[in-house]
């Protein structure tokens, strides 16, 4: 997927709440380098763009919330998408399939199909990283 993103086939976005989620680990086990690489990879990389959380994001999260019973981080991942027109939302979450007008693809489903077996890795992604109305962060 990352070759597809480099070839500029397609943008991978995701919500800044990638960088909180992605960064609790190394900072719980004062893992420096892991975080140092986290941080470079979300905040520096030329194929991955961070939404901002916006209040209309919020909005959309909290009416998500409601509809499907999805948990808040969740919500907030889902509505990023949606605002952005996220033409495939790629994660191992099986309660994001519940959003009506979001396009879910399974990662186990897809790893398992091509090579029989399992992970717990989840990625999201967009065709059309140009559709980021809500705004995004430069390199």
């Amino acid at each position: 997927m990352w070759q597809g993103a480099q070839a500029g086939d397609f943008r991978i976005v995701s919500s800044e709440l990638l960088l909180l989620e992605t960064l609790v680990k190394p900072l719980r086990t004062a893992d420096a380098v892991l975080e140092a690489s986290f941080r470079a990879l979300l905040l520096s990389s030329h194929e991955l763009r961070l939404i901002p959380i916006t209040i209309s994001i919020l909005d959309s999260a909290a009416h998500l919330c409601a509809a499907t019973g999805l948990k808040t981080p969740d919500a907030i991942h889902a509505a990023t998408a949606l605002a952005v027109g996220c033409d495939l939302f790629v994660t191992n979450d099986h309660d994001l399939t519940r959003v009506p007008g979001l396009a879910i693809a399974l990662l186990d489903d897809i790893v398992q199909r091509l090579h029989g077996v399992r992970c717990g890795t989840a990625y999201r992604w967009s065709k059309h990283g140009d559709n980021d109305s809500e705004g995004h962060h430069d390199d």
